[in-house]
């Protein structure tokens, strides 16, 4: 089971109230922020929303549904005997996984001019993935070779429930040794993980200030110095797409008054095609594979948006909310499978809504005011996804503190 995870923009729009601002000339800035994120849910290609978890009931009238030729030989071996044929089941199975995250996102700009303003962001992640596995119902192994026992006239179904016979009942032992030694991954189970995510590096320019309104253009890359998801571990968490990314972002904000302002930005990211090694999946709605190679992948281009509100409470304390959105286009893949090609690539298209709410403390105004030492700032923000499609539910606080000097 692979959980996607979510994008970490480190140099963000909450330094300034006003979106288009950037640094003066000569001015460095640390941004520090702590993320804590868990997901124990996704959204479907109907943007239904789903818990982590499947619950396997394998009697006949889902095996007949699997398009996997070895089970369908094995069922038609059976067909001719009503009884034990629609008595087969291999059990009902429940697998259940959440994901907890804990990111260190470090970032530090620079202003080259008083317009122009350089950076680079960096995040460090430690990951947990929990897994648990129930065999909620035992199978029907005992009752197939019975039935067929019984067939006492025909010598084929006497056989064939003998043979049955000896097949060792499917539980939690039987599915890890199927997984290792068929399918050659490693074992289900709890997995932790450590390492740095993806760099960020850009240039953000402020195009236009007014009295009312000021516009910012921004561009950069992301380079993959992430870890990936590893093809041999069907639970582990990706910090990276192992492509790289290059964005353009464009917004501006709208002063209503002096205590309220509403902003909007747009970002493009193109991402790069890469090789990858993958499974080469070879069954319609069956994720397992035994075979690896070598694919080009090419991840979808994305589009974020923004639209964020901002309330001066005082000239320390502002209030931001905000709904953030992400279109990603379907992923391509290139290889001598074409099968395993497409199979790769459905319903990695994806979309999703997100709702945050931030809490702004700054000490800029006071410090121009001569009325505080040092400018700085505090950000406390709590960010949930309220719809999607493709994409996990996420629920993540946040706790950024930047530093001017």
């Amino acid at each position: 089971m692979k959980i996607i995870t979510f994008l970490i923009i480190i140099f963000s729009s909450n330094l300034y109230a006003q979106y288009y601002e950037v640094l003066p000339k000569g001015v460095r800035t640390f941004v520090f922020r702590n993320i804590q994120a868990n997901s124990e849910s996704s959204y479907n290609q109907t943007k239904k929303e789903s818990a982590y978890s499947y619950h396997l009931d394998t009697n006949i009238n889902n095996l007949k549904e699997i398009e996997i030729s070895t089970i369908q030989e094995a069922l038609a071996l059976l067909e001719p005997y009503p009884e034990a044929y629609n008595k087969i089941s291999f059990g009902a199975h429940y697998f259940k996984a959440s994901a907890d995250l804990n990111v260190d996102a470090y970032g530090i700009g620079y202003g080259l001019t008083k317009n122009t303003t350089v950076y680079m962001g960096f995040p460090i992640y430690q990951a947990e993935v929990k897994f648990n596995y129930k065999r909620t119902k035992g199978s029907s192994i005992n009752e197939v070779a019975e039935a067929l026992q019984r067939e006492t006239d025909d010598d084929y179904a006497q056989t064939l429930g003998n043979i049955i016979e000896q097949i060792y009942d499917i539980d939690g032992g039987v599915i890890q040794s199927a997984l290792v030694n068929e399918f050659n991954y490693k074992e289900l189970g709890n997995w932790r993980g450590e390492g740095i995510g993806d760099i960020e590096l850009g240039l953000m320019h402020k195009l236009q200030h007014t009295k009312n309104y000021g516009l910012k253009l921004s561009l950069g890359v992301v380079l993959p110095t992430g870890r990936v998801d590893d093809p041999d571990i069907l639970q582990d968490i990706g910090f990276g797409d192992g492509q790289l990314d290059a964005f353009l972002e464009f917004g501006g904000s709208y002063h209503i008054n002096s205590k309220n302002i509403i902003s909007s930005w747009i970002r493009y990211t193109h991402q790069f095609a890469n090789k990858k090694e993958l499974r080469v999946l070879e069954y319609k709605d069956f994720a397992l594979a035994s075979n690896k190679d070598e694919f080009e992948e090419k991840l979808g281009d994305m589009i974020d948006i923004a639209f964020i509100y901002d309330y001066s409470v005082t000239d320390w304390l502002n209030l931001q909310p905000a709904l953030l959105s992400n279109f990603t286009q379907k992923a391509k893949y290139k290889s001598e499978h074409e099968v395993a090609n497409e199979l790769l690539a459905e319903n990695t298209e994806s979309q999703d809504l997100s709702a945050r709410i931030t809490a702004n403390i700054s000490t800029v105004k006071l410090y121009k005011q001569k009325k505080f030492l040092l400018p700085g700032q505090l950000n406390f923000s709590y960010q949930t996804t309220l719809e999607g499609q493709n994409v996990p539910k996420v629920n993540r606080s946040e706790l950024e503190f930047v530093m001017f000097f």
